[in-house]
């Protein structure tokens, strides 16, 4: 059974409340209170420059968080700090993608207010 646009919305609200309800009661750690490991992982995960795009005045990250290492999974990600002020920003994590479905749909639906899937099942 296809999940409808407002259905596929309404998960999508639920996993975004849950994520900020764990960033607004997750205690906020010092650069300084991280472990050696923790800051040279930081340091690997860090991109200086992307291959043929312009240099960027943000920090960004990317690599993979263990999420089961007794079968090897892990989730990819990609972080950008916030152009102004970042200490100062909210955490946000955007999890999307739906086995079967289109992972850039939530974003085109911000970008461009609805889209419109047709399944052929």
């Amino acid at each position: 059974m296809a999940l409808s646009f407002f259905m596929y919305s309404y998960i999508l609200l639920f996993f975004v409340v849950l994520v900020l309800d764990g960033v607004v009661l997750a205690r906020h750690i010092q650069p300084s209170e991280l472990s050696h490991e923790a800051k040279a992982q930081q340091q690997a995960d860090r991109i200086g420059r992307l291959p043929g795009q312009p240099a960027v005045s943000f920090k960004q990250y990317s690599g993979y968080v263990t999420v089961n290492e007794t079968h090897g999974r892990a989730l990819f990600y990609w972080f950008f700090e916030a152009t102004e002020s970042p200490e100062k920003k909210p955490l946000l994590l955007w999890l999307n993608g739906v086995r079967g479905f289109v992972s850039l749909v939530p974003l085109l639906v911000l970008k461009f207010n609805y889209f419109v899937v047709y399944f052929h099942l």
